[in-house]
């Protein structure tokens, strides 16, 4: 009877024990779960605001870097820009007077440039104006004190006796300089020149050297004007013209040089 009685017992408490593992694993688990829940999100509570403080000093760092990235980029283009000025000049024996472009194209009906230069600096009217390496920019229309304004090129109103060089020589050829077909180089307002007026006999072709012929009484021979990149036939007047990729950059002119 005792035996049978322990039997019956072990069977009731094998029979609790599932029963407590069935009713009660799934508290345990839930708040196990929501134990790991409740670490997880409380910690990130406390670490959010720290992240986000971190976060923003980190943003606050790459701008400051990209911003000495840009300083140091912009004091190298100075520099190399003031390199080509001072090579520049020390190789050409005429008389130049460097200058600071103040504003580029300050007027939409024109185009002009204020350079940094003036009466003081014993600037005159009809003056050539060049770029850093010496192309031809245009000529002194105004003079103030202290600055002057300069008629680019590019403009309507300007024009210049040009000469053609062949690709094959240089602007100090004598003989090329001096036996190229000669024609007027005018601005249309656009990025190119239109070199008009050339013998319908004239030897040009796509690539020559356009330099400035020493006519007309303003510029100097030789000025380097551009290059042609197109030539046409005028049927009406029975002449040749061509259109001039300048070789000054009229849209980033930053300093230069007036010829005195």
């Amino acid at each position: 009877m005792v035996r049978h009685h322990s039997q019956a017992r072990g069977s009731s408490d094998a029979l609790t024990n599932a029963s407590r593992k069935v009713l009660f694993s799934p508290v345990l688990h839930t708040s196990h779960s929501v134990d790991s829940w409740w670490q997880v999100d409380v910690a990130s509570i406390f670490e959010g605001p720290r992240l986000a403080v971190e976060n923003e000093a980190l943003r606050s760092q790459v701008a400051n870097l990209m911003d000495q990235n840009r300083t140091l980029a912009d004091q190298a283009d100075e520099n190399s820009r003031l390199r080509s000025l001072l090579n520049f000049k020390s190789r050409d024996t005429r008389q130049l007077m460097p200058a600071e472009v103040l504003a580029l194209k300050p007027f939409s009906e024109r185009d002009s440039a204020i350079f940094s230069r003036g009466g003081e600096d014993e600037v005159t009217l009809k003056e050539p104006a060049l770029d850093e390496y010496g192309n031809l920019v245009g000529q002194v229309t105004a003079v103030s004190s202290n600055t002057c304004d300069v008629l680019l090129l590019t403009d309507t109103l300007s024009s210049a006796g040009a000469r053609v060089i062949p690709a094959n020589s240089g602007p100090k050829d004598p003989d090329a300089a001096s036996a190229g077909a000669v024609g007027i180089c005018v601005g249309d307002h656009s990025d190119n020149l239109q070199f008009n007026d050339l013998p319908p006999n004239s030897e040009i072709e796509v690539g020559d050297l356009v330099v400035t012929s020493g006519l007309g009484g303003i510029y100097p021979k030789n000025i380097p004007i551009g290059r042609v990149t197109s030539v046409f036939f005028d049927q009406t007047r029975f002449l040749k013209s061509a259109t001039v990729a300048p070789a000054a950059n009229f849209d980033h002119l930053q300093e230069g040089f007036l010829l005195k």
